[in-house]
């Protein structure tokens, strides 16, 4: 969701349009949702490599 949030925010010249446009931009910005897209796909990554790994030992 943060991906799409990102590519929203990117399309529009200013910041006061894009808050017209969605409320929650006013908290955003570029940086904030590309450190949440980096995070998340991070943990997820962990977390398939941890359950991978638990999968492997358990057979």
């Amino acid at each position: 969701m943060a991906r799409d949030r990102l590519i929203e925010i990117k399309v529009f010249d200013n910041r006061s349009s894009a808050i017209a446009y969605r409320k929650s931009f006013a908290y955003y910005n570029e940086s904030r949702l590309h450190t949440s897209v980096v995070f998340y796909a991070t943990l997820t990554l962990v977390l398939c490599a941890v359950w991978g790994a638990r999968v492997l030992l358990a057979t």
